[in-house]
């Protein structure tokens, strides 16, 4: 039987330097056919110049935009590019360990048809640890335990391209792909391996560096949260009331790196409704009396 064809995605931006790592560690997979796709959002460097011998190779395809349009842009761009039955995306400046993929699809093969997604997890290249916590071994992943948070952090799968359908990114959000995710994790089987399949890099010299906090970011990153509770939030309330109560913490504290302080008021209160746990009051009551200008610095610094 001829494998089946699996399309991984790589958006990127201004890492010629970088993209070439990601391209040849899916030309180096022991998993054959795959449909690599490179979205190049814009970029102004030598991307096109490193692009050019894999495409005359006929090993990468590329979707160019004629300027930059975010990286949730790129990779819905990409998702629409896909032929293959199954489909991923790999960070440009990131790449798979030879086996990745091949384990992956034998993992869809044990599990059987109605497996829709599987994943596993990701080796920081610089200090070896893995990057997702929560998960200690294969196993089934549940829809509850992906809204409970039961695991964090980053991880890298597969899935059949039917099953991701006509979703797609948010690209009014800088994030926000749990929306898609836990989407996915309701609607089909997902089955966790507990290997590390792919190298993540963490402190890449070409990460673009965070703007400081402004009202729009705030806004885009509070809309983040404002949607995953109109899409999950009657869910959490009956499977993690402490995550919709952590949820409706973050909305407030986002009103307030806003400045908007006031409106902070009614999630804080909402909050405190669905959590019995001591850190969530004292962070209720903090975020009502330190000054902005403290948790500004505070979330600046989380966002590294």
């Amino acid at each position: 039987m001829i494998p089946p064809l699996v399309s991984i995605v790589i958006p990127t931006f201004n890492r010629a330097s970088l993209v070439t790592r990601a391209i040849e560690s899916l030309l180096a997979q022991t998993y054959g056919p795959l449909d690599v796709i490179v979205v190049d959002d814009g970029s102004t460097d030598d991307t096109a110049a490193a692009l050019a011998p894999y495409v005359a190779r006929r090993q990468v395809r590329v979707v160019r935009h004629p300027s930059n349009l975010g990286a949730t842009a790129a990779k819905n761009a990409g998702l629409d590019a896909v032929r293959g039955d199954y489909a991923s995306i790999l960070d440009s400046d990131d790449e798979l360990v030879p086996e990745a993929v091949q384990t992956i699809m034998d993992a869809f093969a044990q599990g059987g048809a109605g497996v829709g997604m599987v994943f596993a997890n990701c080796v920081d290249a610089d200090t070896g640890e893995w990057t997702g916590t929560g998960l200690e071994a294969s196993g089934p992943v549940t829809f509850a335990d992906a809204v409970s948070e039961r695991f964090r952090g980053e991880f890298w799968g597969i899935w059949r391209t039917e099953v991701l359908g006509a979703r797609r990114f948010d690209t009014r959000l800088a994030g926000g792909e749990s929306l898609v995710w836990h989407d996915m994790y309701r609607s089909t089987r997902v089955w966790y391996l507990h290997a590390a399949l792919r190298r993540y890099y963490r402190g890449s010299a070409d990460r673009v560096s965070r703007r400081q906090l402004d009202p729009d970011q705030a806004a885009r990153t509070r809309l983040i949260y404002e949607l995953y509770l109109e899409r999950f939030g009657e869910d959490l309330k009956r499977l993690a009331p402490h995550v919709y109560a952590k949820n409706l913490q973050a909305i407030a504290l986002w009103h307030i790196l806003g400045g908007e302080r006031s409106r902070a008021l009614a999630p804080l209160a909402g909050s405190l409704r669905y959590t019995h746990s001591p850190k969530q009051w004292l962070m209720a009551i903090g975020m009502c009396v330190v000054p902005r200008s403290v948790l500004q610095r505070e979330a600046e610094r989380r966002r590294g």
